[in-house]
């Protein structure tokens, strides 16, 4: 069996990565040290998840001291597979475990999601009828115009899409995208 996940990463958050994968260090003090990691988590449900991370390196003078990339895939918190070492953190990271194949998908966020994006991101990627659209559509509105704090939006979201397939990272995109700003 495939199971498919997103992790939504900001922009800043991924120029930082990215920039930590390409960096050569001039000195030790600039090395991303061997001690420090960025790890992502991502949820599959039933105890599985995958840490993808930002590794860093022993610095060694006159060799490569680029930090490096992995996935590792945790079952109950005990790992049982990673990728190999990459110089990359965007785009699919795809370990097997005990013939199912987890697929994580490191996507950027847009800076601003507005209610016609993600209505029209909803339609073409769910069977979502255009009765629940129009029920989405007034709720997400509702929030803009009151304001409501984010939490609420998250919960509320996370309910309302509860069963039609969206997980909960979807839902937290478009928290983090915006989905409390006025649309323009």
């Amino acid at each position: 069996m495939e199971i498919n996940k997103n992790l939504w990463l900001r922009k800043s958050d991924l120029e930082d990565l990215r920039a930590l994968l390409s960096h050569e260090p001039a000195s030790e003090s600039e090395c991303f040290g061997e001690d420090e990691t960025i790890s992502h988590t991502v949820s599959f449900g039933n105890g599985v998840e995958m840490d993808i991370k930002v590794c860093g390196v022993q610095y060694h003078e006159g060799e490569s001291n680029t930090a490096w990339s992995e996935a590792v895939l945790f079952v109950n918190g005990s790992e049982v597979a990673c990728s190999e070492p990459s110089d990359a953190i965007d785009g699919e990271w795809i370990l097997d475990h005990d013939g199912d194949e987890f697929r994580a998908v490191v996507r950027e966020l847009p800076t601003e999601l507005s209610i016609g994006d993600f209505l029209e991101y909803t339609r073409k990627n769910f069977s979502v009828s255009s009765d629940a659209l129009a029920l989405i559509n007034n709720i997400l509105e509702f929030f803009q115009k009151n304001l409501i704090p984010e939490d609420a939006l998250a919960n509320t979201l996370t309910e309302l899409f509860d069963g039609i397939g969206y997980d909960p990272e979807e839902i937290m995109a478009l928290e983090m995208c915006g989905g409390n700003k006025k649309e323009r």
